[in-house]
């Protein structure tokens, strides 16, 4: 196989293997946002910070945001929701770092 051939077989196996940064990109402004007017109602900052927290992991937190999501009948696609637990992850938590 010339090297030409290989170095395009490699960039198009990259390209589509590379996730897309942008459509992956937490957004922590719209999580804020999201989370004062939805969140913030019954949830003050203390819920966060108490000795045992209940989510343990990100995914335990994401479970967390998925449950309460359902329960005040909101309608959010994963990208709110992804939003919403990075932020409380950047803000609280800090399982990412």
């Amino acid at each position: 196989m010339p090297i030409y051939r290989r170095w395009r077989t490699l960039l198009c196996t990259l390209v589509l293997l590379a996730p897309n940064a942008q459509a992956q990109e937490i957004n922590l402004v719209r999580g804020e946002a999201l989370y004062r007017n939805h969140c913030n109602e019954c949830h003050e900052s203390l819920v966060h910070i108490r000795d045992r927290p209940r989510a343990k992991s990100r995914q335990e937190l994401r479970l967390q945001v998925v449950r309460w999501s359902d329960e005040i009948d909101q309608q959010w696609g994963s990208d709110e929701i992804e939003d919403i637990v990075g932020y409380l992850d950047f803000t609280y938590y800090r399982f990412a770092r």
